[in-house]
């Protein structure tokens, strides 16, 4: 019986020891739910992420204090909370990540600047701009602390979101003050003719508009454009928000004929690049009829918006017709005939851009209309003689 029962322990034992391998797979890690909650969020889960991280976090809380992945998972939470608009929750969870690298790494402020720039932003989206304001006034005077000579190349950065929060703030000049400010910091750092100009350039022109500097805008703007020609080539399509605040902002200035041009640019690149009924080529006529309007040239200011109008028009009945198309697979002969006939109604036998398509379209109905049956002809009985 002795032998029979160590046998049985042993068998016992063996069995579990089998078992071990599969049993520690299914213990769960704070650093494994991290990297399977950052994989949900860029596959854009965010669900899925919250509650992975959620439970890395309450993982990470029982393990070593001092352990790094309690800051990951802080982090992880801040981004995809922020990302689905609990901007409230994100602040909270970036305080707790900021205060766990005071005291378990001795940061010191300029050492939580990355994060600290991130509460800004978080504190911007929800419209605390005072706040950010501080903060970020606080983070540059900390970066402007270096040895003599010695800019901190993130000052650029901080320049430019204080201009934005600025900007938002109602605050143009300011902005104006701030982005220039960084703009000059970046070409100190890249050159005059770098291509990262451009970005910091065009936002740099929005608030010299808002600010109706259109001096500045224009300086701004012509900036950009000639930075991108000689990077990309003057017809590339990355040219067409430079061109735009260009030709405005020359506008504001009554420089009338220098508008007129980089608006025909303008218009000619969305044609190029997107096809004449594209919404961006209605709306640039639309500028361009009100720069004629200005200039005292009404017959061309009513020629632009007639064609506005048109292919505003051209742009919904080919949707109409697109619709069509999917009825008429679905064998809706009936409705899709209808859409036919309204889009028909929606152009102009008169306007040369709806030529083709009412072409197509009087071609369809009477490929898919079912033919009228003739009238049959009552006979008249012949009158009786007498």
């Amino acid at each position: 019986m002795r032998l029979l029962g160590s046998l049985l322990i042993l068998c016992s034992l063996a069995s579990t020891a089998g078992q071990t391998p599969a049993v520690q797979s299914l213990v769960k890690s704070a650093p494994g739910l991290l990297q399977d909650g950052l994989a949900s969020y860029q596959k854009g889960d965010r669900a899925t992420a919250l509650s992975l991280l959620e439970e890395a976090r309450q993982i990470a809380d029982t393990g070593p204090a001092e352990s790094r992945t309690r800051y990951e998972v802080l982090k992880a939470l801040t981004a995809v909370n922020a990302s689905i608009g609990d901007y409230e929750k994100a602040e909270q969870y970036l305080e707790i990540a900021m205060n766990w690298r005071e005291r378990y790494e001795k940061a010191a402020l300029v050492d939580l600047s990355d994060d600290r720039i991130e509460l800004a932003g978080i504190l911007e989206w929800r419209k605390e701009y005072e706040r950010a304001a501080a903060l970020l006034k606080s983070i540059e005077q900390q970066y402007a602390r270096q040895p003599q000579g010695m800019a901190d190349p993130r000052l650029a950065d901080v320049l430019s979101r204080q201009a934005q929060v600025y900007s938002a703030m109602g605050e143009k000049p300011a902005a104006v003050v701030y982005s220039e400010r960084s703009i000059r910091m970046r070409a100190a750092q890249l050159g005059e003719w770098h291509v990262w100009l451009t970005t910091e350039l065009e936002r740099l022109g929005v608030y010299a508009l808002q600010a109706r500097d259109y001096a500045k805008a224009e300086e701004a703007y012509q900036h950009a454009v000639l930075i991108r020609e000689r990077a990309q080539g003057r017809d590339h399509i990355d040219l067409v928000s430079s061109l735009d605040g260009l030709a405005y902002a020359l506008y504001g200035q009554k420089k009338h004929a220098e508008a007129e041009q980089v608006y025909e640019r303008l218009l000619k690149s969305w044609i190029g690049t997107a096809g004449q009924e594209h919404p961006m080529v209605i709306l640039t006529l639309d500028k361009i009829a009100s720069l004629y309007r200005d200039w005292g040239r009404e017959d061309d200011a009513q020629a632009a918006e007639a064609k506005a109008v048109a292919l505003r028009a051209l742009f919904h009945a080919n949707g109409l017709v697109r619709q069509a198309g999917e009825l008429i697979r679905q064998k809706q002969m009936k409705e899709a005939l209808a859409l036919y006939r309204k889009a028909l109604a929606l152009t102009d036998a008169n306007r040369i851009e709806h030529a083709e398509l009412r072409k197509k379209l009087t071609a369809s109905l009477a490929e898919y209309a079912p033919a009228k049956p003739a009238r049959k002809r009552t006979a008249v009985p012949a009158k009786r003689t007498r």
